[in-house]
């Protein structure tokens, strides 16, 4: 998230987004450069203050790395869209960055990519919150309709897509969401058809980059590309083209902490002037209602309890052939009355539930 800043290979994060302010060239006019640079008068440079915990982010970076899987974290207030920790692994170390660069660009485990903000992955079971949401505001389904052979898992290219609940049998579209079973997700994508689908993408803007001031990223879909029955319920389960990054899926998740209104994201609180002083520093964007509060809650209330005050779906998405699939845990907390969010992404997992002990210990720090 800070980034790096290096004579060699420039800057990065927020020491690219601030470079400026943080090395004091910002409110300098060219005749105090000049009047300095006279006096051998070095700029003296502003800092920056983000809105990241200092405990929850080297508890989030360290829980990630303990893993020892390649993914993401990212922690959300989401009453006012304050990130609180982001994490990704495996990462660098700024100040060795002179001397690894090179081993680090060719590194195939990706070191240098934010995957929280930047890595793109189908969301597999993860999208059944954005489909289940929009058929609910379209009147198409109930919570509490009858699902049959909920658990049957789904194969595509050969590969298996089952629930990752701990639920025996499924009998509600309710149940099968908290276990995250996607047969029964099938026909609830044949009832919204290609422009339903289309909708729901559009509604929880997972086609826009999130406006931050360090990079991020959105995958590029378009629904004209499902032009059959298989493609489309492909996408219904998420594992057709879209893509999704950790911080789209926090949004996401914000938005169900928060009574159906997506917060806008805010990474920096302050920001110090020339003089010494401080000025806030508002969310980049507004919030907006996404979806209705009723919906909301019904949405995350459906969800399996993970210890005291914490909600969460445990999803799966296809990660390829003989590979183990990525693991995503979406959490809210504390319930019955949320505040924050909580994504966590293992790639390629061999143990899933890694991810709920990674996101419950980071969503509990919030109120122990």
């Amino acid at each position: 998230v800070v980034g790096y800043a290096s004579l060699r290979y420039g800057t990065g994060g927020i020491e690219h987004a601030f470079d400026t302010i943080l090395r004091g060239e910002a409110h300098r006019s060219a005749w105090q450069v000049a009047w300095a640079e006279l006096l051998h008068q070095p700029p003296q440079g502003q800092a920056v203050q983000l809105t990241l915990d200092a405990q929850l982010q080297v508890q989030a970076q360290r829980v990630l790395s303990v893993s020892r899987q390649a993914g993401a974290v990212v922690l959300l207030d989401a009453r006012n869209g304050d990130i609180l920790a982001m994490a990704s692994h495996p990462t660098f170390s700024p100040e060795r960055l002179d001397e690894q660069w090179e081993v680090l660009r060719i590194d195939p485990t990706a070191p240098l990519l934010n995957r929280a903000t930047q890595g793109l992955y189908q969301p597999g079971t993860a999208l059944q919150t954005v489909v289940l949401a929009q058929a609910l505001v379209s009147d198409l389904v109930h919570i509490a309709d009858p699902v049959w052979h909920a658990t049957a898992t789904v194969t595509i290219d050969g590969s298996q897509l089952a629930c990752s609940g701990r639920l025996v049998q499924p009998r509600t579209l309710g149940q099968a969401y908290a276990a995250a079973c996607p047969t029964p997700f099938i026909p609830v994508g044949h009832k919204l058809g290609r422009m339903g689908l289309a909708t729901a993408v559009a509604r929880w803007g997972l086609t826009t980059a999130p406006p931050l001031e360090i990079p991020t990223e959105a995958g590029d879909w378009h629904s004209d590309t499902i032009t059959t029955a298989a493609v489309l319920e492909a996408e219904a389960i998420g594992q057709g083209r879209l893509t999704v990054s950790p911080l789209q899926m926090a949004l996401v998740i914000g938005a169900l902490a928060n009574g159906g209104e997506m917060p806008a994201l805010r990474l920096v609180a302050r920001i110090q002037e020339p003089d010494g002083t401080w000025r806030s520093s508002p969310p980049i964007g507004q919030p907006r209602q996404v979806i209705s509060p009723e919906i909301a809650d019904a949405l995350w209330d459906a969800w399996p309890s993970h210890y005291a005050g914490v909600r969460g779906q445990l999803a799966l998405s296809i990660a390829g052939p003989d590979r183990p699939p990525h693991a995503w845990f979406l959490g809210v907390g504390p319930t019955p009355s949320p505040r924050y969010a909580v994504v966590v992404l293992l790639e390629q997992t061999d143990d899933p539930t890694a991810a709920i002990q990674i996101g419950t210990t980071l969503l509990r720090a919030m109120w122990r």
